[in-house]
């Protein structure tokens, strides 16, 4: 996986095992992810339909963060479709796919965004949507991540780490994330990437063979510090012992914000 190096700027790989999650109780709140049964009447071409997703599938979306955070209020704001095979038809969204936003797999561990980014984020929602009773309350920045294919995934997986497996903040270094929004035109985030100054402490987890029925709930910031797992750590990684001349993976990442107005 690719961590920086603690002698240089550059990303570099490193060797590290990564265990099955599903024999492990993988807590939301506390590791700061969950693979949850989410079933779904969504089929993988009505991913590649801006109309069905915005209709059906992030209200799928909104519906699960509700029921699995608790929040009373959840906003569905982003998303990405993700797939690294250019004959697979995933890149026929082209434009259409909302933002047209069609990116390959990331291999650098990193997080979504930094702590603030994400109050960014919320302040710039609270004055778009004259929402001021959720300026200050708490927020758990949400990404929900689903594999869209017939198939089950076994390559390329979703790998995560187990936050209480990270030094920190020795083991954090800060990175810029630049963007583009069709409505806001050019942006950058902050974000944290990870050193491989302690590698071989950090423990990273996957889903072996998750399916279109599954998906996994991670983390991208938590305003409450009482909260072990407040942030997830995270990188897609090739399998070694995937079979080959298999259907590239192709998975949607739907991003949410969690409000909790009595917390």
């Amino acid at each position: 996986m690719e961590k920086f190096s603690c002698d240089t700027t550059e990303p570099v790989l490193r060797e590290v095992t990564i265990m099955d999650g599903r024999e492990r109780d993988l807590e939301l709140n506390t590791h700061s992810f969950q693979l949850v049964e989410s079933p779904t009447v969504m089929q993988r071409h009505d991913f590649l339909n801006p109309e069905t997703l915005r209709s059906i599938y992030f209200k799928e979306v909104e519906v699960l963060m509700k029921k699995v955070t608790g929040a009373k209020e959840v906003f569905i704001f982003n998303h990405f479709l993700r797939c690294n095979d250019e004959e697979s038809g995933t890149n026929e969204v082209g434009e259409n796919n909302t933002n047209g936003i069609l990116k390959s797999y990331s291999s650098a561990i990193h997080t979504d965004s930094h702590a603030w980014s994400a109050e960014q984020t919320r302040a710039h929602f609270v004055k778009a949507t004259n929402r001021p009773d959720l300026a200050t309350c708490r927020l758990v920045y949400l990404t929900c991540w689903r594999g869209i294919n017939d198939d089950p995934v076994v390559d390329n997986h979703l790998c995560l780490a187990d936050p209480a497996s990270i030094a920190f903040p020795d083991d954090l270094v800060m990175r810029e994330q630049y963007a583009h929004d069709q409505d806001i035109g050019d942006y950058n985030i902050l974000q944290y990437g990870l050193t491989d100054r302690n590698t071989q402490r950090h423990r990273w987890y996957y889903f072996p063979r998750i399916t279109r029925q599954e998906a996994i709930l991670h983390k991208q910031y938590d305003s409450d510090p009482s909260v072990p797992g407040r942030f997830c750590f995270h990188a897609a990684s090739p399998d070694p012992e995937a079979p080959k001349n298999i259907p590239a993976r192709a998975s949607m990442e739907v991003r949410g914000l969690c409000f909790f107005p009595d917390e």
